[in-house]
């Protein structure tokens, strides 16, 4: 059998081309099956701080444990739980701010304290990657939450968390718009 000879043209081409093609993120799979194998895990437990419930942010610390396939270190899971004693107001302070990195959570979390995965900008958010957010609510109190992003539509994202508005694990009911100015944004994707 004869193959034929592609002309050298034609082979710079396809070449430059492919070059400079846009470079399309694919989801993180394992992060994304180790959060919905633990959302089915744990789809009986109720949402609350208590040893036998389970919050937005110790979900996302077991995704990351799961999806890192270690145990975390009390400083990484300090972090991720933005557990640092602060009162409601200095909460509320820091979330208008956004301007101390702690309240990034997951994010300082696996790039300033274990330097385990790579800032994302929304911009640049996929399926798979880490969350965490504050905004107001409608009458002007902020508040936060952490989630495992599971699709993108524009700048929009679809999350999976532990939720008190679902009083359990599962789906947001509304995708989060992660762009604007009333929001802080903070994301983060693991690497292999």
């Amino acid at each position: 059998m004869k193959i034929p000879l592609i002309p050298c043209k034609l082979l710079k081409f396809l070449f430059i081309t492919l070059l400079f093609l846009p470079v399309v993120s694919r989801a993180d799979d394992k992060t994304l099956t180790c959060a919905t194998n633990l959302a089915e895990t744990l789809k009986d437990v109720p949402y609350g701080s208590k040893k036998d419930q389970i919050d937005c942010d110790r979900f996302v610390a077991k995704v990351v444990e799961c999806r890192l396939n270690h145990p975390l270190s009390n400083d990484v899971r300090q972090a991720i739980l933005m557990s640092y004693n602060w009162d409601s107001n200095t909460v509320e302070t820091l979330a208008k701010e956004g301007t101390d990195p702690r309240i990034g959570g997951v994010q300082y979390a696996l790039t300033r304290v274990s330097n385990e995965g790579k800032t994302i900008s929304p911009a640049d958010a996929k399926p798979g990657d880490l969350l965490q957010y504050w905004m107001p609510h409608t009458n002007g109190v902020w508040f936060g939450h952490s989630a495992v992003i599971v699709s993108m539509k524009g700048t929009r994202a679809t999350i999976l968390s532990a939720s008190e508005t679902l009083k359990k694990i599962g789906i947001g009911p509304d995708p989060i718009n992660l762009s604007g100015n009333n929001r802080h944004v903070f994301i983060v994707r693991l690497g292999d």
